[in-house]
């Protein structure tokens, strides 16, 4: 199945899913990124350096809401 895509206050969402019905979601911002899990535990996206972007507890609720809505 193709990814839906979207952009949330500048993050880049990407939900997929898998034969089994089972869903990843992947945040970036330029250089960072990180899974939803990840960054709804720990607040930030990391670059492959591991430098840090913190991202605010409002975008990470308003990312949630949209990926639980499209089936997360």
């Amino acid at each position: 199945m193709k990814p839906i895509t979207t952009t949330i206050e500048g993050y880049l969402v990407e939900l997929e899913f898998d034969e089994d019905t089972r869903s990843q979601c992947q945040v970036t911002h330029g250089r960072f990124g990180a899974s939803l899990a990840a960054l709804n535990d720990i607040g930030v996206l990391t670059d492959f350096r591991d430098r840090e972007h913190h991202v605010p507890a409002w975008i990470i609720h308003k990312i949630y809401d949209w990926a639980e809505n499209s089936g997360y």
